[in-house]
């Protein structure tokens, strides 16, 4: 497991009452599994005394919980909730999904909002238009491939 600090700059300026940025600053994880790659990552908020250098601490304290192959129940059980162990739980989620490719889809869902990693490119992406999505989705279990 490998932590590090990234910027990307946002197209134009982000404002909110506290402040405004031009960049945001993530804390990106990447877990390997032979040639598999799951690869997290999460903002710390100030307001939450959340710092990069704190949560990229986390992150490597934690190191040995991951290499010692523990499952994102466990990790729940052992890591206080916060920005590490979120972009830990995403990077193993991510590695989960990429190492056996299935569709993973809530039970019971209502709404689905399909613009996670749209949202991401479109930030990233310069002159890239942006179409958001919703699906309704009904019944007990939705659909598994």
């Amino acid at each position: 497991m490998v932590a590090w600090r990234a910027g990307y700059p946002i197209h134009g300026v982000f404002r909110i009452s506290r402040g405004a940025k031009t960049e945001a600053e993530v804390v990106e994880v990447a877990i390997q599994d032979g040639d598999v790659i799951g690869r997290g990552e999460r903002v710390p908020y100030s307001r939450h005394g959340q710092t990069v250098e704190g949560v990229l601490g986390e992150i490597r304290a934690a190191g040995g919980l991951v290499r010692s192959g523990v499952g994102i129940a466990e990790l729940q059980s052992r890591l206080p909730a916060g920005p590490a162990r979120n972009a830990i739980e995403c990077a193993l989620w991510d590695l989960q999904a990429r190492s056996a490719p299935r569709f993973v889809v809530a039970q019971r869902a209502e709404l689905v909002h399909l613009d996670g990693p749209m949202l991401l490119d479109r930030d990233r992406t310069p002159g890239l238009r942006y179409v958001g999505a919703e699906v309704q989705l009904t019944g007990e279990e939705l659909w598994a491939a």
